[in-house]
């Protein structure tokens, strides 16, 4: 908490806003969902300390991935798309048309990245990612 808080304070006249994200138990063993994420930051009290969703992520450890985004939504800052599996947005069993019309709800108008294993090849990889979200987003991000 001191550490994030004094690299909080730094950033902030500077314009720059830190990203925590929560990450599975299996990799880390505090600040596993969104809900204690925002628990940390509002003790913090520090209002450009964000959260970074990772859907991966969340779909461990969160029980509803879109009630989580819900109810921590003015916390967002960034967001992390990989499938269930890591792999590509569409090569696993997340419901990213669910996802995605949950952030346009709440108005999150931030970036979308995706985090994913690079399968077959980064290329591959990449161009699945992408022709996959560009048929969900239009041409203007969410």
């Amino acid at each position: 908490m001191e550490a994030l808080k004094e690299v909080a304070e730094y950033a902030q006249p500077k314009g720059v806003v830190i990203a925590l994200e929560p990450v599975n138990r299996y990799e880390i063993n505090f600040i596993n969902r969104l809900e204690e994420a925002v628990e940390m930051i509002d003790r913090l009290g520090c209002p450009d300390v964000k959260i970074m969703p990772d859907v991966f992520h969340m779909n461990i450890e969160d029980a509803s991935i879109e009630g989580s985004l819900m109810a921590c939504r003015d916390h967002i800052g960034y967001v992390h798309f990989a499938d269930s599996n890591r792999l590509a947005p569409g090569m696993g069993h997340l419901n990213f048309p669910n996802i995605i019309a949950v952030l346009r709800a709440i108005g999150y108008s931030g970036y979308v990245t995706a985090e994913i294993l690079p399968y077959p090849d980064p290329d591959t990889a990449a161009a699945r990612a992408a022709g996959y979200l560009r048929a969900l987003l239009p041409k203007k991000a969410l």
